[in-house]
Formats: C-alpha cells, sequence, structure tokens
C-alpha cells in the first residue's frame, strides 16, 4: 500500500496519532483507513468481528432515474436538490424495509448488550438493492441467533469471521472505496435532517419513562436512605439502554 499521505505522529503528547496530508489525499483515502483501526482496537479489547456476505431477499427494483440520483455524488452548492427530488414508491418501500431490517439488529443489541458497532454496506446485486454488514461483538455474541432472524430486504449468503491479521488495509480500501460505491454520500445538512426523518428526542416515550423512573429514584433515596438501592440502578441502566 501507498501511505505517503499518512504519517504516524512518533512522539510528543500526539504520539501514536495519524496524520493526514490532505494535499496528497481525499475521504476515499482516510474512511478506509481509520475504519481498519477501528477494527484493531476492537481485537485490542477482546471483541470479534464477523462479515456478512448477504444477496437480495426481494424482487422490488429500484427505477433507473432513482439509480441514477443516488449514484450522483451532489456537491455542496446544489445540495438543496434532495429535498426537490421525489423517488419511486418502490425505492420508498425498499428504504421502509431496510429501516425494519436495521431496527431488529438495533433491537437483538439492546436486549443481549453484546453487539459494540455494526457498519451497512449497500450493493445492487443482479439489479436487486441488498446491503453486506459488518459486525463487531463481544464474546457471548449468539451468532447463530442472529442468524434466524427474518429479514426483509436481505438473505444472509455467508459469514466470515476476521482477526487482526486477515483484516487489513488493502480489504479495507477495497470494500470501503468511495470512488467506486455505487451509493454516493449525497450529503443532508443538520438543519434540514428533520424534513427527511421527523425525530424530537423529548417525545420518546423511552425519554419518559426513564425520566419518571429517575424522579422515583431520587424520591425512594430521600426516604429511604440506608436501603440497598441495586436494583433500581439495574433498573436505570435497562431503561437507559432502551433510550
Amino acid at each position: 500500500m501507498n501511505n505517503d499521505f499518512l504519517t504516524i505522529i512518533p512522539e510528543g503528547k500526539h504520539k501514536g496519532m495519524r496524520l493526514y496530508d490532505e494535499s496528497k489525499c481525499g475521504g476515499e483515502h482516510v474512511l478506509p483507513v481509520e475504519i481498519y483501526y477501528l477494527f484493531q482496537n476492537a481485537f485490542k479489547n477482546s471483541y470479534k468481528v464477523f462479515f456478512l456476505n448477504c444477496k437480495p431477499n426481494h424482487s422490488i427494483i429500484i427505477p433507473k432515474s432513482d439509480l441514477e440520483f443516488l449514484k450522483t455524488s451532489i456537491k455542496s452548492d446544489d445540495e438543496k436538490i434532495y429535498l426537490q427530488y421525489i423517488f419511486s414508491d418502490n425505492t420508498l418501500n425498499i428504504k421502509d424495509l431496510q429501516y425494519n431490517d436495521i431496527l431488529q439488529i438495533c433491537n437483538l443489541a439492546v436486549k443481549n448488550n453484546n453487539v459494540g458497532a455494526y457498519f451497512i454496506y449497500p450493493e445492487l446485486v443482479d439489479n436487486y438493492y441488498c446491503f453486506h454488514l459488518f459486525l463487531i461483538v463481544k464474546d457471548d455474541f449468539n451468532l447463530e441467533q442472529f442468524l434466524n432472524l427474518k429479514f426483509n430486504i436481505i438473505k444472509i449468503n455467508s459469514v466470515i469471521e476476521y482477526n487482526k491479521d486477515t483484516l487489513t488495509i488493502p480489504l479495507m480500501i477495497k470494500m470501503f472505496n468511495l470512488l467506486d460505491l455505487q451509493f454516493k454520500d449525497y450529503i443532508i445538512p443538520h438543519d434540514d435532517m428533520k424534513k427527511t426523518r421527523p425525530y424530537n428526542v423529548l417525545d420518546l416515550q423511552e425519554k419518559k419513562d426513564l425520566e419518571d423512573y429517575y424522579e422515583y429514584y431520587f424520591d425512594f433515596q430521600k426516604k429511604n436512605p440506608n436501603a440497598d438501592i441495586t436494583n433500581l440502578k439495574n433498573n436505570i441502566r435497562e431503561l437507559q439502554k432502551k433510550l
């Protein structure tokens, strides 16, 4: 690998940090290298890394006009174009189905508390949309339970477990090549995010449940200063996980 754009700072208070030369590289260079180090850090902390290769599990066709839009890198001066573009019902249907698939992963991660992170890699396979998965998990992660999930968009084809030696920078460059990625990163400014996904954390029931329990917790402590509050703290942690 040619890494003349990257220097590891040898000493001082920033020793060990990665310094990128912007005159020699762009995001397509930085992203795979940073993902590589993220995975290596996971290995150092006794996590496992699985790659789930998937194939489409549906027959919904994304129209050509939508594909052309999704494959286009939108520059900052015309970023408002995403507000004007109207996606087809097929594409919106795929979006909803994918959301439900990802929600299953998230719910399982919260329930078992053994998934450190996951990355989705989108791709067209035989003209149908699907996504592949990288999972960073703890030792007690139940792969069989995960494989039994019923997804809408994907069907898991194969599973590869990587280690610190087999997960390499060249592999990450091949996997996360922004220049070749079929679906580009058209950027939605933070101020407009609510226009694409209405969301207010203050309205979440999980937020209200946690606040109500905090009120009960502090009131109980005040009235019972010598009581064992281990269970109360455990309940708070569970409510925090849900939120």
